[in-house]
C-alpha cells in the first residue's frame, strides 16, 4: 500500500468529522433536444457520501461507518460488472470468433449476429438484474461512470425496472485527474458539507444519454466518492470481502478487469462471462475451457488408476487366501493379511498425501497474452470449476442463464467443502455418529420389544386370572377344599396369578421400559437430525468463510452435540450392554469424493466389542481453535413467499426461429432495411414463441451434466436435495404408517364395541358369570389401545404432514434466487427437523424438544 504524505492525514484532518455528504442534481444541459428532457429521471437528485484521504486508516470501523452514511444494510449478494476500456467507445464488440464452426451463427452474416447478440446480452442483463434485485443484491459496477460500455448496459436494465421497484446501485468512485480536468471534482468538493448538516447547495451535472464522459450514470441510486483512487479499490475490496459478490464479465474488459477476474478465481467467487462480447473476455473463456479440460482429464486418470489398483488388491487378497487354504496352519502362523513393519512402511508410501496439491496446469498452445500464461502458471489448487459460468447469449436463454448462475452460487456459497483435511475430518464425525444413531436404534428396537413383553405379559395374565377365577367358582362352586388334582391345579392358578401379575406391576413401575425406549428411540432421532442439519451446513454448522480454521468450528460444534445427545441417556445405561463393531475406530477411505461418487449406503458395522470413548478421541484430533463469527445472515428471519421467476425471458423457440429464417442466407447481399426488419422479427417473436412449440437446439457444450443424486449418507446437500432425502421419504413413510395405525385402531375400536354388546347380552341370556370374562377382554383391548397410543401418535403424524407439506409449499413459493438466501435454508432444515423430532418425541409421554436457535 503506498504511503500517505503528512499533508493527506493533515487535510483529512480539517474537517469536524470526516465524512463529508452533498446532492448530485441532473439536469438537462443547454441544447439538449427535447426527446432527450423528457428521458430525465424523475429522481434526479442524487446523494451522495464524500470519504477524504486517509479517512480508511484513521477509523477502524470505516466499513461500518459508511454504510451507515449511506443509510443503506449490507445485502445478501453484490453483483458487479467489471471495467471496460475506452475501446470502441466502451461499447461491446459483439463478433463470433470461429462463426463457421458454431452451432447457430454458421449460417448468418457478421452484422446480423452482432445484432442478435446485443439483444440477447440485453435480455439476459436485465434477468439478471430482475432476479438479484428480487432478493435485494446490491449492483454495484467496477467504474460506475458513463463511459464505461459495462455500466452503461447495466444501467439501462435498471431503468427498465421502473419507479416502484426499490433497488439499491452504489456507485463507488474515486476521483482522478480527468474528474479534476472535466471540473466534477471542484463541483463537488465545493458543496459538500460536513455528514449531519443540512446541504445549501447542489452540484449540477448534465444529463445527456449522448455523453460518454467520467460522470457517474443517473441510473445510480446511491453514490460514495473517494478523494483517493486508491482508497476506492481499497474499500470495494473490503466490502466484497464481507459480501458475497457475483463478477459479470462482458463488453471489452480492461487488463485491470481481467486481473479482478483473477482474483475472483483465487477467492472462489462466482464469474459469469458472456462470450462473443469482447476479444479478453473470449481470451478468459478460451483459458477457463482449457482448465477445466485439464482437470477432467486428471481426474478421469485417477479413476482409471483407482480401478486398477483396486483390481490389483483384489488378486493380491485372492492369492495369499489361496495361499492360506493350501498351506494351512504354517501360512496362517505368518498371517500375511497382518501387514509388518516393512509392508505398512510400503502401504504409507503408496497412500496419497493429505492436503491440498498444486495444480500444474500445461500451457495453451499458441496463446500470446501474457496475462494468460501468468494465471495458468499460478492456478490455484482450490479451483472450483462450477464457480465460473461461461455463457454463450446465441444458446442460452433468461432462465436457463440464470440457473446456471445459481448454481454456480450453490457451488461457491452454499457448501463449503474445505480442504482434503477437513472433507476426512467431516467423514470420519460422520461415521461415528452414524455408528452410534445404529447403536441408539438397536437399543430402542430391544427396548420396544422388553415394553411390549412386559405389557403382554401383564394383560394376558391378568385376563387368564379372571377367567381361571370366574370358571373356578362357576365349575366347583368355590366352596370347601380342592378334591380332584385338576380342581387343585385351578386352584393354585388362582392363587399363584394375581401374585406374579403383582410382581410384573412392579417390575414396570420400577424399571419402566417405556421410558428407556423413549429415550434411545428419541436420542436416534435427534442424532439423525444433527446429522442432516450437519450435511446441509446450516444454522452453526456453516462456516463463516472457506478458511480451514473456519471450517473446524462447525465440526467442533457436531462433536459437542453428539456428545450432549449421549450425555442425555446416560443414566438409562447403567444395566444395557453396549456393544459395537470391532472396526469402528477403524477409518478405511481416505477419499471422501471416492467413496460419495459410488452412491452406495456403506454397510452397518456389525454389533461387537465395548463401547469406548468417542467424544474424548474426536476431541483430541481436532485443534485448539478460536471461535469464530458465524454468517450474520443466521438470524436474519425469511421473507414471505413471492410470486416465483417468470418465463417471459428468450428461449430456444427464438434462435430456432431466427435459425430457420436465416440459414441459407450467409451467401445473399442483405441490405441493412431487410436486416432491421429481421432483427425486428426475431426481437418480436420472444413473447409470441412462448406458446409455441419449441425448436430442438443443439445443446450448449458448458451445460453442466445432471447426475441423479442418490444419498450415500456423507455428502453434503443441498436444499433440494435435502427435501429429496429427508422431507420427502419421511412424509412418504409417516403417510403409511397412518394408514396402518388408522386401520388397526378402527379395527380395535370396532371389536371393543362388538365385545361390549355380547356382555349386555351375556347378562340378557341369564349367564352372568360370563359377563367379568366378557370385560375382562373389552379391558385388555382398551389396555393395548392405550399402549400403543394410536389416537394420539395418528393427530400427531397427521400435523408433521401438514405442516411439512406447509413448509415445501412456501419453498416452491420461493424464487431461484431467494432459495439461495442462507436464512431461508435455514429455516427450511431447521424448522424440517424441528417438526420431525417433535413428533416423535411426543408421541412418547414426558418428552419434549427444544426449538433450535
Amino acid at each position: 500500500m503506498d504511503a500517505y504524505s503528512p499533508e493527506d492525514v493533515a487535510h483529512a484532518s480539517d474537517f469536524e468529522t470526516p465524512l463529508q455528504h452533498g446532492v448530485l442534481r441532473f439536469v438537462p444541459g443547454p441544447g439538449v433536444p427535447a426527446d432527450v428532457r423528457s428521458g430525465l429521471p424523475v429522481r434526479n437528485d442524487r446523494n451522495y457520501v464524500y470519504v477524504p484521504v486517509g479517512y480508511l486508516d484513521r477509523d477502524p470501523k470505516h466499513v461500518d461507518k459508511i454504510i451507515n452514511a449511506l443509510d443503506l444494510q449490507l445485502p445478501n449478494l453484490v453483483i458487479t460488472t467489471a471495467e471496460t476500456g475506452p475501446g470502441n467507445g466502451g461499447d461491446c464488440v459483439y463478433k463470433v470468433q470461429d462463426a463457421g464452426e458454431h452451432q447457430v451463427a454458421k449460417d448468418w452474416t457478421e452484422n446480423h449476429t452482432a445484432e442478435v447478440l446485443k439483444a440477447k446480452v440485453a435480455q439476459l442483463l436485465r434477468s439478471t438484474v430482475d432476479s438479484g434485485i428480487e432478493v435485494g443484491a446490491w449492483i454495484m459496477p467496477q467504474c460506475p461512470r458513463r463511459r464505461d460500455g459495462g455500466t452503461r448496459m447495466i444501467c439501462e436494465a435498471l431503468s427498465n425496472l421502473g419507479d416502484n421497484e426499490p433497488y439499491v446501485a452504489l456507485g463507488v468512485l474515486g476521483l482522478d485527474k480527468q474528474d479534476e480536468a472535466e471540473g466534477l471534482t471542484a463541483s463537488i468538493q465545493s458543496n459538500m458539507v460536513p455528514l449531519g448538516s443540512p446541504v445549501k447547495s447542489v452540484s449540477r451535472i448534465d444529463y445527456d444519454k449522448s455523453l460518454k464522459d467520467s460522470a457517474p450514470c443517473p441510473e445510480l441510486t446511491h453514490l460514495l466518492i473517494f478523494e483517493s483512487a486508491h482508497e476506492k479499490a481499497r474499500f470495494a475490496q473490503e466490502l466484497l470481502d464481507l459480501v458475497p459478490d457475483i463478477l459479470l464479465a462482458f463488453g471489452d474488459i480492461t487488463r485491470t478487469a481481467m486481473k479482478s477476474v483473477f482474483d475472483n478465481t483465487l477467492a472462489g467467487s462466482p464469474i459469469v462471462l458472456l462470450k462473443h462480447t469482447g476479444e479478453n473476455v473470449d481470451a478468459l473463456c478460451r483459458m477457463f475451457k482449457h482448465v477445466r479440460e485439464h482437470i477432467a482429464k486428471v481426474e478421469y486418470e485417477k479413476k482409471l488408476a483407482a480401478k486398477a489398483d483396486a483390481k490389483k488388491e483384489k488378486k493380491k487378497k485372492k492369492k495369499l487366501l489361496q495361499m492360506v487354504e493350501k498351506v494351512g496352519t504354517e501360512v496362517a502362523v505368518l498371517n500375511p493379511l497382518t501387514p509388518g513393519p516393512e509392508q505398512e512402511e510400503t502401504i504409507l508410501k503408496q497412500q496419497p498425501a493429505t492436503g491440498s496439491q498444486v495444480i500444474n496446469i500445461p500451457p495453451i498452445p499458441d496463446e500470446q497474452d501474457d496475462l494468460i500464461r501468468l494465471f495458468i502458471n499460478t492456478w490455484p489448487s482450490n479451483f472450483n470449476g462450477q464457480s465460473v459460468v461461461l455463457a454463450d447469449p446465441l444458446l442460452l436463454n433468461g432462465p436457463a442463464f440464470q440457473k446456471r448462475i445459481l448454481a454456480s452460487i450453490t457451488a461457491t456459497f452454499d457448501l463449503k467443502m474445505g480442504g482434503e483435511d477437513t472433507q476426512n475430518a467431516k467423514r470420519k464425525a460422520l461415521q461415528y455418529a452414524w455408528s452410534f444413531y445404529d447403536i441408539a436404534h438397536k437399543h430402542s428396537k430391544l427396548r420396544k420389544r422388553s415394553a411390549e413383553s412386559l405389557h403382554l405379559q401383564l394383560v394376558i395374565f391378568t385376563l387368564v386370572s379372571i377367567i381361571a377365577s370366574v370358571l373356578y367358582d362357576q365349575a366347583y362352586g368355590g366352596g370347601g377344599s380342592p378334591t380332584g388334582g385338576f380342581q387343585l391345579f385351578v386352584f393354585v392358578m388362582t392363587i399363584l396369578l394375581p401374585l406374579y401379575i403383582t410382581s410384573l406391576k412392579q417390575e414396570s413401575d420400577n424399571n419402566n421400559p417405556v421410558v428407556r425406549w423413549a429415550a434411545f428411540r428419541v436420542a436416534a432421532a435427534r442424532l439423525e437430525s444433527e446429522i442432516f442439519k450437519f450435511r446441509a451446513q446450516v444454522g452453526p454448522y456453516r462456516a463463516a468463510d472457506k478458511t480451514e480454521r473456519s471450517m473446524q468450528e462447525p465440526l467442533r460444534h457436531f462433536s459437542k452435540k453428539t456428545q450432549d445427545i449421549w450425555l442425555g441417556i446416560k443414566q438409562f445405561l447403567h444395566d444395557d450392554g453396549m456393544e459395537i463393531s470391532d472396526n469402528f475406530w477403524e477409518y478405511g477411505d481416505s477419499t471422501p469424493a471416492a467413496s460419495a461418487s459410488k452412491g452406495k449406503k456403506l454397510p452397518k458395522p456389525k454389533q461387537k466389542g465395548k463401547i469406548k470413548s468417542f467424544f474424548s478421541t474426536i476431541s483430541a484430533r481436532l485443534p485448539t481453535l478460536k471461535k469464530t463469527k458465524l454468517d450474520a445472515a443466521d438470524d436474519v428471519p425469511a421473507n414471505e413467499t413471492t410470486p416465483m421467476l417468470g418465463d417471459t425471458f428468450m428461449d430456444e423457440t427464438f434462435i430456432g426461429n431466427i435459425q430457420e429464417k436465416h440459414s441459407g442466407d450467409a451467401q445473399e447481399e442483405t441490405s441493412p432495411e431487410k436486416m432491421e426488419s429481421n432483427l425486428a422479427e426475431d426481437v418480436s417473436s420472444v413473447s409470441s414463441s412462448q406458446s409455441s412449440s419449441i425448436v430442438e437446439m443443439p445443446p450448449d457444450e458448458e451445460d453442466p451434466v445432471e447426475e441423479p443424486f442418490v444419498d450415500d449418507r456423507y455428502s453434503p446437500l443441498t436444499a433440494e436435495q435435502y427435501i429429496d432425502c429427508r422431507m420427502k421419504g419421511n412424509m412418504r413413510s409417516k403417510a403409511d404408517d397412518l394408514q396402518l395405525m388408522v386401520g388397526r385402531n378402527s379395527k380395535i375400536s370396532k371389536t371393543i364395541k362388538l365385545v361390549t354388546i355380547f356382555s349386555g347380552a351375556t347378562a340378557a341370556l341369564s349367564l352372568q358369570w360370563a359377563v367379568p370374562i366378557v370385560l375382562g377382554v373389552t379391558a385388555a383391548l382398551g389396555t393395548g389401545q392405550e399402549f400403543r397410543k394410536y389416537t394420539r401418535r395418528i393427530e400427531l403424524g397427521n400435523v408433521m404432514v401438514v405442516q411439512l407439506n406447509e413448509l415445501k409449499l412456501w419453498w416452491i413459493g420461493l424464487s431461484m434466487y431467494q432459495r439461495q438466501l442462507p436464512h431461508n435454508k435455514d429455516r427450511l432444515i431447521q424448522n424440517a427437523e424441528h417438526i420431525i423430532i417433535t413428533e416423535i418425541a411426543s408421541s412418547f409421554d414426558g418428552q419434549s424438544v427444544e426449538k433450535d436457535d
